[in-house]
């Protein structure tokens, strides 16, 4: 079978924006002491340089990962889903005799490029181990994908499967699958490495604006964030802890409660379009409740609730994981617009 899992948009972080500075003292010593202060004042002030350059490069090559996946990892899985739901048996393919072709999707040329320009962006210094490797990986698999899908889009688009009796069709099928396996791997491997490095990013920036700014917004919002991606990744499994779960709801709650109550403050630092985030900071909360309660009371789904889930209609369907991740990705486009 082919993994069809629902979709997760990762957050768009910033690196945390360090400052080092250096600073001469002057007195009334003798010029060689003076000399020498001011030698190792430099030299200072240059490693400070270099620590914060670093620092900006690495924040640059992170953002630059988050945003190949964000603009390609949706639309590449898509693209199998739109496939499937036409082709009635996946393990054989398709025959020609369906009564709807659909095609396929494909993803814009650009991105492509765009993703497939981390290979070289992997090399550059400074290094994120836990990162480079399947950057590089994930680039691969999408340019192979991707190239299959502009394969199949033409042949499907300009109906050539009536001129040979699907021919053609059949014979991409077993490539078509597996390079998108190929690629499946690939996304969730660097999707996990994409949380794990930016949740320690965040927990780091947390601590940092809590030490220079307090519990201002930029707190809040993080601390909301945080609290947001641990419960979308618990309450989208399967079956989980109800207790575990009413936990991460209520810390989100509470965080998000705390953001609103500043917001409401009237502090300079509170962004003009807060109203629309706020809407959706209580979308999330009644998604992740009303998933928590189906999954709790195992609730099961009706043959309408299942249809609406196999045709891409799931996140209609109140406590399903569709619809918690529905919720979850219009939580973050607008924690995005705010920056």
């Amino acid at each position: 079978m082919i993994s069809m899992k629902p979709l997760t948009t990762a957050l768009l972080l910033g690196g945390i924006a360090l400052s080092f500075t250096a600073c001469k003292k002057a007195g009334e010593a003798v010029q060689a002491a003076q000399t020498a202060a001011g030698e190792a004042a430099q030299s200072v002030a240059d490693a400070a340089s270099d620590m914060t350059a670093s620092a900006e490069h690495d924040s640059e090559k992170f953002n630059a990962y988050v945003d190949c996946y964000n603009s390609s990892n949706a639309r590449a899985h898509q693209a199998m889903q739109r496939y499937g739901q036409w082709v009635q048996d996946m393990e054989a393919g398709p025959t020609g005799k369906e009564r709807n072709i659909y095609g396929t999707y494909t993803v814009a040329e650009h991105v492509v490029q765009k993703c497939s320009e981390m290979a070289a962006l992997a090399d550059a210094k400074p290094a994120i181990a836990e990162l480079d490797g399947v950057a590089k990986a994930y680039a691969t698999a999408l340019s192979a994908w991707a190239g299959k899908l502009q394969e199949a889009d033409k042949y499907y688009t300009n109906e050539d499967y009536k001129d040979d009796g699907m021919a053609k069709g059949k014979a991409m099928h077993a490539d078509f699958v597996a390079a998108y396996k190929a690629f499946d791997e690939a996304s969730d491997n660097f999707s996990d490495a994409l949380e794990e490095v930016g949740r320690k990013r965040q927990l780091a920036e947390l601590a940092a604006v809590e030490k220079s700014e307090g519990k201002k917004f930029r707190y809040w919002h993080l601390s909301t964030s945080l609290n947001a991606e641990s419960l979308v990744n618990f309450l989208a499994e399967d079956e989980f802890d109800a207790d575990k779960a009413q936990q991460l709801i209520q810390a989100y709650e509470e965080s998000s409660e705390g953001l609103k109550t500043y917001a409401k403050s009237g502090g300079q630092d509170v962004p003009m379009m807060f109203s629309m985030y706020e809407n959706q900071l209580d979308n999330f909360l009644t998604a992740a409740k009303k998933r928590m309660r189906r999954v709790r009371d195992k609730e099961a789904y009706s043959s309408g609730e299942i249809s609406r889930i196999n045709s891409g209609a799931g996140w209609m369907v109140d406590g399903s994981e569709d619809s918690l991740l529905r919720a979850y990705n219009e939580l973050v486009d607008a924690s995005n617009r705010l920056n």
